[in-house]
């Protein structure tokens, strides 16, 4: 399963951040005082709360500082933030320098880079490099590459170790795994639902799918909706067509468009039947378009 890197939240010296406005200036003082006295990762720690409050500008400076002064986090940091700017030679400058000195973040984010260029020999070291010390995301990694050359085997090894090491896409991938013919259907759906129950909704998704297959339509639609809530757009298209068949068109029709905005190309086509049926004739024929350009064969004819 293919990861991008994403900076979806920050760990802050061990510490949760309050809602309470004082405790907030305090932990913004006390990161300030040590940056400024020469502690590198209380200047990491400021760049996560400058991040946090929007200031970007603030944050990619901080973040240099720290990196300048040996905080291998700011240079993993700084290199996401360069990454997202679309400076990827610096970004990929950056990571290496983060796993040089041992930050698996950065490790696993140049492996990132690495595979997305097709440099899969590269992209595997840097993975192994991170599975080797526990950094689980980079043990389902090296499966999805070992899975990808026919070693199955290898790679069912390593997803357990990541799932088992707490990583909710290993746990998603290790499921896929054995959802395969010939595999454990039990074993997947306990693996979809620990991957659920760990926020990854992908597993939702699948976890609903099999609920369907197995005519537990109440299920699903609980499963899809937490699928569709959660940014997986396949889901919305499956909650969709609940909704289309127990006559709610109004609530289908917006599940559809959500679906077909976000990138699901069944989501389109369903809209463009509906769009059809309306009359649309001419905003059908888009979406069966945009359907059938995305792949969606059906949508062709």
């Amino acid at each position: 399963m293919k990861v991008l890197v994403v900076l979806s939240f920050f760990i802050i010296s061990g510490s949760v951040v309050s809602n309470d406005s004082s405790k907030k200036d305090m932990t913004y003082k006390d990161h300030k005082k040590a940056c400024d006295a020469g502690d590198m990762k209380g200047c990491s720690s400021l760049g996560h709360l400058e991040y946090d409050a929007g200031k970007k500008s603030g944050a990619k400076k901080l973040y240099k500082k720290a990196c300048d002064g040996g905080d291998m986090l700011g240079c993993y940091y700084f290199g996401y933030l360069e990454g997202k700017a679309g400076n990827t030679v610096e970004a990929k400058k950056l990571h290496k320098k983060a796993c040089d000195g041992g930050n698996m973040e950065g490790c696993f984010s140049l492996g990132t880079y690495e595979e997305e260029e097709g440099n899969k020999a590269e992209a595997k070291k840097l993975y192994k490099k991170a599975c080797d010390v526990e950094y689980m995301l980079g043990c389902s990694s090296l499966g999805y590459i070992e899975e990808e050359r026919g070693n199955k085997v290898a790679a069912k090894k390593l997803y357990k170790k990541a799932c088992d090491g707490g990583e909710m896409l290993g746990c998603y991938d290790l499921g896929l795994s054995e959802n395969e013919e010939g595999g454990n259907k039990a074993e997947a759906n306990k693996l979809f639902k620990k991957a659920c129950d760990g926020r990854y909704m992908e597993g939702c998704f699948y976890l609903g799918v099999s609920k369907e297959e197995a005519g537990n339509k109440s299920a699903a639609k609980k499963l899809y909706k937490k699928a569709c809530d959660g940014g997986i757009m396949e889901g919305c298209s499956n909650l969709g067509v609940f909704e289309a068949e127990a006559g709610n068109k109004f609530a289908a029709k917006k599940l559809y468009k959500k679906a077909c905005d976000g990138g699901d190309i069944l989501g389109c086509y369903e809209l463009g039947i509906q769009e059809e049926e309306a009359g649309n004739k001419a905003e059908a024929k888009k979406l069966y378009k945009k359907a059938c350009d995305g792949g969606y064969t059906q949508a062709c004819n």
